[in-house]
């Protein structure tokens, strides 16, 4: 699972959670830098993954900006124990690349954009493919209303991680158990067929 499958994950539970990411890459974003928590940060996020740089897979809204430099023994312990218990993936703040960027409301687009589609504000020219991750463009947002998202996580590698960790606890279960649970599920048969209709109707 990735840091921000991870992060959907964590804030599906908990709705107003605040995660954060941190770019990899030695480069402040003086846009968010710039801005104070008295004005609000009204910036979106685009992600695009690290296996493919050239499509925006999910959106966010920005919350807050820190300086890794800037942080506080105990705001850096603060961090870290989000870290742990949420986005795993990171285990902690590391110390390549400076911003930590808050995040709330994560969601995955259900069909990814390409990412020559955003223009960049500097020039109002198309962006290109970035050279790798971590790298970051400021762009005008798009309209919400052309893209749709999922708060949820409709992918192979969640649905086969879950499926793997319900076999391998179930496996564990007397075998009475076990051909109790399987006399059981014929009659939930009927309710899980439509609800996994509608995950391989959406997956990208």
């Amino acid at each position: 699972m990735t840091v921000l499958e991870e992060i959907i994950e964590a804030q599906s539970e908990h709705t107003d959670m605040v995660c954060y990411l941190q770019p990899y890459v030695d480069r402040v974003v003086t846009k968010l830098r710039d801005l104070s928590a008295d004005k609000g940060y009204t910036w979106q996020l685009y992600a695009s993954t690290s296996s493919d740089l050239s499509q925006v897979y999910y959106v966010a809204d920005i919350v807050g900006w820190e300086h890794k430099n800037d942080l506080s023994a105990e705001r850096r312990a603060e961090l870290n124990d989000h870290i742990v218990q949420f986005q795993k993936k990171e285990g902690k703040v590391y110390e390549k690349g400076f911003n930590i960027i808050a995040i709330k409301n994560l969601r995955r687009l259900l069909q990814p954009i390409h990412v020559s589609k955003f223009r960049k504000i500097e020039d109002n020219t198309p962006l290109k493919v970035l050279t790798q991750a971590g790298l970051f463009s400021y762009v005008y947002p798009l309209d919400a209303n052309t893209f749709t998202t999922s708060t949820t996580l409709h992918n192979n590698s969640l649905c086969e991680r879950k499926f793997e960790i319900n076999v391998n606890e179930i496996s564990k279960e007397p075998q009475e158990k076990i051909l109790e649970r399987l006399a059981n599920a014929a009659k939930y048969l009927k309710k899980l067929k439509p609800y996994l209709h509608v995950l391989s109707a959406i997956q990208t």
